[in-house]
């Protein structure tokens, strides 16, 4: 159904095989993203609000870094074009998750 309402709004096929690729690629960033909110929520009920904030703001950073890199590449790196967007999020959200992770829990040991 989420296909039909896709395809209904394309204007061209091309403008919908593109959205429907990237709409594939960004399903990877449901996993890392449900874990950080989830475990983000449980440090939020017990008072630890600080990493998080912290953590989130990196990681904007971060995600402009992976964008510039995964779009238009660096360093001898090609780039992969559009698709290196939602590629670039879901490394946004591991990292997130895994920095959240790494500090609350073990750096932080809370």
């Amino acid at each position: 159904e989420i296909l039909g309402l896709l395809v209904s709004s394309c204007h061209t096929d091309d403008i919908c095989q593109l959205a429907g690729e990237f709409a594939r690629y960004g399903m990877l960033q449901i996993w890392p993203m449900a874990a950080y909110c989830a475990l983000r929520q449980w440090f939020q009920a017990q008072g630890v609000v600080l990493p998080a904030t912290v953590v989130s703001v990196i990681s904007v950073g971060v995600n402009m870094g992976f964008n510039s890199l995964l779009v238009d590449g660096a360093l001898g790196f090609k780039g992969l074009g559009f698709i290196g967007s939602p590629l670039a999020t879901f490394s946004s959200l591991c990292f997130q998750l895994i920095s959240f992770s790494l500090y609350t829990i073990g750096y932080k040991k809370l």
